[in-house]
């Protein structure tokens, strides 16, 4: 039976729900404000729907464009998208996203997301998986933004409590002014160890093959205040250099001015990145997290 909702106390089939979106974004796209926000409540009034529908219109477009508005396929709602991935088939997307950026793949954007992994997949493999099995995937991999669990020597309470009550309001403010975009940066390395959960079967120990290496890699990141991460893989330790290549792609991807908030690793401190920042300082601007000496960090993966 066709999933049907109702709009405004009409019944609408998939297919209407459809054009339903696709109207509401030709209306979005007409009634933008200057900071380019929708006017949703005209948007809503004028295409006969709810507010929340507008949004949720809206932010489908800006996630997946057109596309994300087509109906649905039959059999592609629940359980579809639901494939598992060959341990060979992994290695192999695992390897491209180590060896390449996206721009080498012919896919859109400098570093990698979910989206251009989920294209990946879709170009090498031939299959089509949903976001939520892909983080799944992500998550196995070891390459999804972590909550870093810090115990430090030498805590600061009153340097992070002025921080957070002085400095960052100031950078919000600025990036609003200047209608840009907040990023929290990271440098962390992964590993990737495999573990199994015990079983119950007959009589003998069920041999599961597994290949002969373990994967170690470290990642540089950037976070939004919305939770969307853009990362690069790379073997070997981490340099000005390399900081260098990650903020160029990154700029190279963002359209709004970036404000990056970083901790203070020596190698952001360098010349060489003091130099390439004062040329591109319409472009990126970097902030310091307080200074937090003699602490580490674990990551849980």
């Amino acid at each position: 039976m066709d999933k049907k909702i109702e709009v405004r106390n009409m019944i609408l089939s998939p297919k209407e729900q459809a054009e339903l979106r696709k109207r509401i974004i030709r209306t979005a796209l007409k009634n933008l404000r200057p900071d380019g926000k929708v006017m949703v409540t005209k948007v809503s009034e004028i295409c006969e729907c709810s507010k929340s529908h507008v949004i949720g219109t809206w932010k489908k477009y800006q996630l997946g464009g057109v596309p994300a508005l087509e109906a649905p396929k039959p059999g592609s709602g629940r359980g579809s998208g639901r494939v598992k991935l060959k341990f060979e088939k992994q290695e192999k997307i695992i390897k491209l996203i180590i060896d390449k950026y996206p721009d080498q793949l012919e896919l859109k954007g400098f570093l990698w997301d979910r989206r251009n992994i989920q294209k990946l997949i879709k170009d090498e493999l031939g299959i089509d998986i949903i976001l939520q099995n892909l983080s799944t995937y992500i998550k196995n991999w070891g390459m999804t933004p972590q909550r870093p669990i810090t115990k430090s020597y030498e805590q600061q309470p009153e340097c992070i409590k002025k921080w957070l009550e002085e400095e960052y309001p100031e950078i919000k403010r600025k990036s609003k002014f200047e209608k840009g975009r907040i990023l929290w940066g990271n440098v962390t390395a992964i590993k990737k160890e495999i573990s199994y959960a015990k079983e119950y079967v007959p009589e003998q120990t069920f041999v599961i093959p597994t290949g002969n290496y373990k994967l170690r890699i470290n990642m540089i990141s950037v976070l939004s205040n919305r939770g969307t991460l853009k990362f690069m893989l790379y073997e070997g330790s981490t340099d000005a250099e390399l900081v260098i290549k990650f903020m160029s792609k990154l700029i190279g991807q963002e359209e709004k001015k970036i404000f990056l908030i970083l901790d203070n690793l020596s190698f952001y401190h360098t010349k060489i990145v003091r130099e390439w920042l004062n040329e591109r300082e319409d472009k990126i601007e970097v902030f310091f997290l307080p200074h937090m000496p003699q602490s580490t960090t674990r990551m849980n993966t």
